[in-house]
């Protein structure tokens, strides 16, 4: 019954498009479709662009312009663009989903929730660069597989939202410009002439000339305001175009141009960076002159140049020798450039001696790294609203503060536990009850009074401990642990006799001193903005007026819990113990994970994974804890279950951080021949087309299999030394996540005969089409030998 079902389901679908072909009002209105589209657009410098925003009801799905399976049936979305007297860039998609299809057996592209199309366009000469428009024609479909047709012509709306076109790719603009011709010169009697087409920046070209060869400086003036790309983007995600630039001089033989080393900006909107250039920088080469005779000699520069806030302009530019120039420009010519590696083109090697890119980090235009120390700025004078208060007004402030910070949601799940202990003790003695009273009180002391020490000694702001990863990390263990104790896991407490097992169920005074201290810890990430005015004014004030302060926020913040349990009548007001109270203790439990969860923003996003690693340890030691140390147990074991259990979190910290984490660490640039590529279809190919050994490690972060092969096999010295002396290019097929590069991945590892992971394929240089496949887990002397049967 399968076969027949799926040919009716194709049928219908089949006749559905055939509905779609011959629907004339499909381009006129959206017929009913499950999609709709508005069309913005800005216009500088002759250029347009476009940003479609095509919103796409839940439950359905718009097909992309490619369906991506030959098997697949629907409708590629074609857009269209108008207007008079404009050329226009492909429309860019934004990367597609891999929907399947229905009884079909089979995928296709797609898109679904809201996307946005971009389209570039060149505008001609005396055109307007009005009446800009687009029609859309394609098939919306729902997830079960019922299909509309939808078309739409759309006029722009005006210039939109700074957001739509945050992301705009720039390679659309310089798509549209034509390509520069070099010139020709190889008749040194040829002369040349300068020109530039466009762009925000400027070159000059001057030449030395000595023994036979030419060495030439290449002064660029970027406007400010704007940067020029590198001759490498950076990260594969960064959205650009390389700057190439073409040596000219007929006969010469020239090398590799030399750059600054570039700075690593931030692209707007797009949650990247790129390398790139500022200001003032100088380019060098050299060059063997023909028969030693000099010529003239020039370059072609292109590029693009951007602005800080996104908008770019191609940049193209033909400079020829100036002169001799100014010292300066040779001050720092490199002595170890090689003719003969450019070819006359650029780009072909690193911008650095050692082969590899070293950024700099800053935003200054200057090559090199940047010596933060020593930045400095110049003396301020900013103008705020004159503090009218006196000291006493001030201690008054922050007093009435440290009472607020009671309610704040940081501490309100400690605060609730504290008044549930309340309730636990108020039948006892009213000395114990004042005493845990004043414990939790002096734990709140003397925390703000450490914050104080702090601000004085170190200078730290408010809640600047949570910029320390480690303070993070710890906290969210303290907190987590909090929460599994309310759970009922374990029993705070410190050990017991077994005859004092009933005091297990109350609270001592170290536990009322440790929840006052988590309290207030807990309590300065989320006041800074309520104390901004009174911290502002403290930290600029002397030491003691520091600590007079801190000391009025801690007592503030201290007096309710003293005034409560000095007078034990106010504890009437409070509900009697009873079965509510298991209830409240579990209800904040799930409060503190919440705690947890908001600590964890904080947290670099790289160690969300071990922190959450770490947490399974730290609830196997509370468990150990809580298991084992029970009251029929000495004092002494009872100890020694707390020791095993602190060994529990702090070995678990060690594989969480260390091994576990090292499993996912990304090899460190290195020389040639000792780093991983990202998997690249056609560049193997070409790799192995050219007679060169290929690795490929087929893997996904979700492996671990594959991570013991890559941190015990792949990464051995042995192998790696292999690996280096055999030259193998190695790759890292990552199919981690589903996306149109893992199609690719998949499709050779079925050609390899692979359909899972841990799987490796060798392609000897000698025998290209005849790799050695291995699965699963891979033995290291396997893998020594298969590399030394490589030539």
């Amino acid at each position: 019954m399968i076969r027949p079902m799926r040919r009716s389901f194709v049928s219908l679908l089949a006749l559905t498009l055939s509905v779609l072909a011959v629907a004339p009002a499909a381009a006129q209105g959206r017929l009913g479709a499950k999609a709709d589209a508005r069309l913005t657009s800005r216009v500088a410098d002759g250029v347009v662009r476009a940003a479609i925003e095509v919103r796409i009801e839940p439950g359905w799905h718009l097909y992309h312009d490619d369906l991506g399976n030959p098997e697949a049936i629907g409708k590629p979305t074609r857009v269209e663009m108008s207007g008079a007297g404009i050329t226009w860039s492909e429309v860019r998609f934004p990367k597609p989903l891999k929907l399947d299809q229905p009884g079909l057996g089979t995928w296709i592209y797609g898109h679904e929730g809201t996307i946005v199309l971009y389209a570039a366009g060149r505008i001609e000469e005396g055109a307007g660069g009005e009446d800009i428009g687009a029609e859309l024609d394609g098939l919306t479909c729902e997830d079960l597989g019922l299909c509309i047709p939808y078309g739409q012509e759309l006029t722009s709306k005006g210039a939109g939202k700074d957001a739509l076109f945050a992301s705009f790719p720039q390679d659309l603009v310089l798509s549209l410009t034509k390509t520069a011709t070099v010139p020709d010169v190889q008749a040194a009697k040829v002369p040349l002439v300068a020109k530039k087409d466009s762009g925000k920046a400027s070159a000059r070209l001057f030449s030395r000339v000595k023994d036979g060869r030419v060495r030439v400086a290449i002064p660029i003036d970027i406007e400010e305001g704007w940067h020029l790309y590198h001759t490498e983007l950076g990260p594969p995600e960064a959205t650009g175009l390389p700057t190439t630039v073409t040596l000219l001089g007929a006969g010469v033989e020239w090398s590799a141009v030399r750059f600054p080393a570039p700075l690593r900006l931030d692209q707007p909107g797009l949650d990247t960076w790129i390398y790139a250039h500022e200001g003032k920088i100088v380019l060098h080469a050299e060059g063997v002159l023909p028969g030693g005779n000099a010529v003239p000699v020039g370059v072609l520069l292109e590029g693009l140049t951007c602005e800080d806030a996104g908008t770019c302009i191609p940049y193209k530019e033909l400079a020829v020798g100036a002169g001799r120039g100014d010292d300066k420009y040779f001050a720092d010519f490199p002595d170890d450039l090689v003719i003969g590696s450019s070819g006359g083109e650029f780009g072909s090697e690193s911008p650095g001696a050692s082969g590899g890119i070293e950024p700099n980090l800053g935003t200054s235009a200057a090559a090199g790294s940047i010596d933060y120390a020593a930045v400095t700025f110049p003396d301020f004078e900013p103008q705020t609203e004159t503090a009218t208060h006196g000291l006493v007004m001030w201690l008054l402030i922050a007093f009435l503060a440290g009472m607020i910070l009671n309610v704040m949601p940081c501490v309100l799940p400690v605060i609730s536990i504290k008044i549930l202990s309340f309730v636990q003790q108020a039948g006892e003695d009213k000395r114990r009850i004042l005493a845990l009273g004043l414990a939790f009180a002096a734990g709140i002391v003397v925390v703000f009074l450490g914050l104080a020490t702090v601000a004085v000694s170190l200078q730290f702001g408010w809640g600047e401990q949570f910029q320390s990863q480690t303070f993070l990390v710890v906290m969210i263990g303290i907190v987590f642990a909090f929460a599994l104790s309310l759970f009922g896991v374990y029993e705070l407490g410190a050990p017991l006799p077994a005859g004092a097992a009933s005091s297990m169920s109350k609270e001592g005074l170290p536990d009322a001193f440790f929840k006052g201290m988590l309290a207030t810890v807990l309590a300065t990430p989320c006041s800074g903005p309520f104390l901004g005015s009174t911290l502002t004014w403290t930290l600029a004030q002397p030491s003691l007026t520091v600590f007079a302060i801190f000391l009025a926020l801690g007592l503030g913040m201290a007096l309710p819990y003293v005034i409560l349990t000095a007078n034990p009548r106010l504890l009437r007001i409070l509900p009697k113990p009873g079965p509510w109270m298991d209830t409240f203790k579990q209800v904040m439990g799930f409060v503190l994970l919440a705690t947890v969860i908001y600590l964890m923003i904080s947290l670099r996003q790289d160690l969300l994974l071990f922190t959450a690693t770490f947490l399974v340890f730290v609830a196997i030691g509370c468990w150990w804890w809580g298991r084992f140390a029970t009251f029929d147990q000495s004092v002494a074991k009872r100890y020694a279950t707390l020791v095993f259990a602190v060994l529990i979190v702090a070995g678990g910290a060690r594989i969480s951080f260390a091994d576990f984490r090292g499993l996912f660490a990304v090899e460190a640039a290195g020389p040639a021949g000792e780093t991983w590529e990202d998997f690249d279809g056609e560049r193997l190919v070409r790799l192995l087309e050219s007679g060169r050994s290929v690795f490929v490690d087929f893997t996904a972060d979700w492996c671990p299999n594959c991570k013991w092969n890559e941190k015990f096999v792949y990464d051995d010295d042995e192998v790696r030394e292999l690996f280096v002396a055999k030259q193998v290019i190695r790759m890292k097929a990552d199919i981690t996540h589903d996306s149109p590069e893992t199609d690719v991945i998949e499709r050779l590892m079925v050609g390899l005969g692979a359909h899972s992971i841990p799987f490796m394929a060798l392609f000897p240089s000698d025998r290209p089409f005849e790799p050695h496949v291995r699965w699963d887990i891979v033995r290291t002397n396997d893998m020594s030998g298969l590399l030394e049967t490589l030539p």
